[in-house]
């Protein structure tokens, strides 16, 4: 198979690729992440607060949780007795019972809004504006990294991976040793939005991009103001697709890419196989 560069003049190596309305949210979104116990569905964090629960094949939404804030991320340690979100209103990491969300870390914590979190070796991971931190199940924060423009953190080769927003490049960190660019060269990306694991370890990272957005008055359509970045298992970037408007999320489930676009309701979707 011949090797893709998705860096020439144009990143883009699918062109003909199409996303496909898969469905709508109930309101904007920031982020989409999987589920934590079920693996047709996923959660749509809205800007509203409110997280819902869509069943990708079925059809099926409910409401999940609400945290009377803006929640930005949420992950499982162990099923649904184990649901962490991270909060930017609250500036705080919450812990989802029965229903209930309630605060672990302290008012004098030191965290400055936190936006992602990972588990990795039975501990939660979590980066706000400043690093990336860890904390006990007491609540005691432990800083591992200063790094700023940290979007979204994610788990792979049992490493945390960052996408550094800043420096335009994702790095690998695994505990107790200092982290590495794992992967950089997003030309003609302005910024990194979000990342998930796709599939065989791969990574897919929604970027909003340089270019000069369309008028979507005078085009009737959406511009294209986003790419999708496909990182290799080895980190080495391996497709380019554009993305039917600024992303705000990407999540990968079921053999299906999913986005979700700045100033609409409408989640699209990629088949994975028209990328090969």
């Amino acid at each position: 198979m011949a090797l893709l560069n998705p860096f020439t003049q144009d990143p883009v190596t699918h062109p003909s690729v199409t996303w496909t309305p898969v469905f709508e949210a109930t309101a904007q979104v920031f982020r989409l992440r999987p589920h934590v116990t079920d693996p047709n569905a996923i959660f749509t964090i809205g800007l509203n607060g409110h997280i819902h629960s869509h069943n990708v094949a079925t059809g099926a939404f409910q409401p999940y949780a609400t945290t009377g804030g803006q929640p930005t991320d949420i992950i499982t340690t162990g099923g649904e007795a184990g649901i962490l979100i991270t909060d930017t209103a609250w500036n705080n990491i919450l812990i989802l019972r029965d229903g209930q969300v309630s605060g672990i870390l302290d008012s004098e914590s030191g965290i400055l809004n936190p936006t992602a979190l990972c588990y990795l070796g039975g501990t939660a991971y979590f980066a706000d504006q400043t690093g990336l931190y860890s904390f006990s199940s007491e609540g005691v924060v432990h800083k591992h990294l200063d790094q700023l423009g940290i979007t979204a953190l994610t788990v792979v080769h049992d490493c945390i991976i960052m996408a550094v927003s800043g420096e335009n490049c994702l790095k690998l960190m695994r505990p107790g040793y200092h982290p590495i660019v794992y992967a950089s060269g997003f030309f003609g990306a302005f910024r990194l939005i979000d990342l998930c694991v796709g599939p065989d370890n791969s990574l897919l990272v929604a970027t909003e991009s340089i270019s000069t957005r369309v008028n979507e008055a005078d085009s009737g359509t959406l511009g294209q103001n986003g790419y999708l970045f496909i990182i290799s298992c080895f980190g080495v970037p391996s497709a380019c697709v554009a993305i039917p408007g600024t992303p705000t999320s990407v999540c990968y489930v079921n053999g299906r890419i999913l986005v979700s676009i700045v100033e609409t309701r409408d989640i699209y979707g990629l088949p994975t196989s028209s990328l090969i």
